[in-house]
């Protein structure tokens, strides 16, 4: 979790990073990754948003007044770049990404987080970018009540409200318009669990120290085992899955246990270079959400697309690997050349703008210098002389 809310949560960032390559996994596996695997790890995306739920509360009540503007700073800036990349390969490669199409009013729908339908399927036109709708709506949603109540936890509580009977809505009477059916969902459900989740972690602190006790990491493990256990068994054991139009009911419970197991056996987390190497890749999962079908891409249609079709499991499981390897490797130094650095110049740009106000100019710099600078010795006076 970004220190912009205080401190990293180190199994936090290491379940983020296992969200991220299971989404990786689920659209190498998918038909159009064409890898020829059992398919699963949409799921990955479940995660995250319990995940953002938590990370959501926590900003809200550290950073109340400039909430929007972190969340802005965190998810747009490299989400714009993936767009673009992805516009000009549709344009120079129309065959290969045959799922999108582009033109000014997807994009600028895509830019600005607006839902939307193409011919052959939902927009955006980046697919992973579906997600970010959901985020970003939610982000205006807390926004909007941390601004009226001027409390986080009213807010947060206004929040759950309005997004619960939305859920609801989508159940009871959905729409026909499909911006506000796209909004009836229940996975806004999975947001508010990571917000009660938060609660609970920091509500805590005050009683037992329930999180902080190292006994717990033996029921956190298992929480996280059964929970992805279960995940994945949604997909690929009929008897598991949940006949449910609520995604909330099929993977949101089980990956709210799974991050709630995961805050569990924080206290037990080594210090040493395998976590910390976690941790690195949880900073990445946001490059990897979003730049791994240019990854995918490039091996499935481009470079290996003729072996893949008729190739033996053992190649294509090497080819699966070369793909979530150069997906992970590309998502570290996107995240560490690109990312990181306009992240920071952003915050000390956009999250601190009284300090550019406040800072002197060269030349007023130059001038305290010489203000401060000793007086030149002056020659000595003969008081005598008339």
């Amino acid at each position: 979790m970004a220190s912009e809310s205080g401190g990293t949560i180190r199994s936090i960032q290491i379940l983020r990073a296992l969200a991220a390559t299971a989404v990786v996994y689920f659209h190498c596996s998918s038909p159009r990754g064409g890898f020829g695997f059992p398919q699963t790890g949409a799921w990955g995306v479940d995660i995250f948003f319990v995940i953002s739920g938590f990370i959501i509360a926590r900003t809200a009540f550290k950073r109340r007044d400039n909430f929007l503007r972190i969340r802005i700073v965190r998810v747009v800036p490299i989400y714009l770049i993936a767009t673009f990349l992805i516009a000009g390969v549709v344009l120079a490669l129309p065959g290969r990404v045959n799922s999108a199409e582009v033109g000014p009013v997807g994009l600028l729908k895509s830019i600005l987080f607006i839902p939307y339908e193409m011919a052959t399927r939902p927009g955006p036109i980046l697919e992973a970018g579906w997600t970010l709708n959901y985020e970003m709506f939610f982000y205006v949603v807390v926004a909007l009540a941390l601004l009226v109540t001027r409390s986080a936890k009213r807010g947060l509580a206004v929040t759950g409200v309005l997004l619960g009977l939305l859920a609801v809505s989508g159940w009871v009477a959905p729409s026909d318009w499909y911006v506000v059916r796209f909004y009836q969902s229940s996975l806004f459900l999975e947001f508010l669990s990571g917000v009660l989740l938060w609660m609970a972690y920091e509500k805590s602190r005050d009683i037992r120290g329930v999180f902080a006790a190292g006994r717990t990491t033996i029921a956190g493990g298992f929480m996280i085992a059964a929970g992805i256990a279960l995940l994945v068994a949604e997909d690929t054991w009929p008897a598991f899955t949940i006949e449910s139009e609520g995604r909330f009911l099929q993977y949101g419970l089980p990956a709210f246990v799974v991050v709630a197991g995961g805050l569990l056996v924080e206290p037990a987390l080594p210090a040493g270079r395998s976590v910390t190497s976690l941790v690195e890749l949880g900073d990445a999962s946001y490059a990897l959400y979003l730049f791994h079908p240019f990854v995918i891409l490039f091996l499935s249609r481009i470079a290996f697309e003729s072996v893949l079709t008729e190739a033996a499991t053992a190649v294509r499981l090497l080819l699966l690997l070369l793909a979530l390897a150069l997906s992970l490797a590309a998502s570290v130094v996107i995240n560490r050349y690109i990312d990181g650095p306009i992240q920071r110049r952003l915050r000390s740009r956009v999250l601190s703008p009284g300090r550019s106000a406040t800072t002197p100019s060269l030349v007023q710099q130059a001038a305290r210098r010489v203000s401060r600078a000793p007086a030149p010795a002056q020659p000595p006076t003969n008081r005598n002389r008339p």
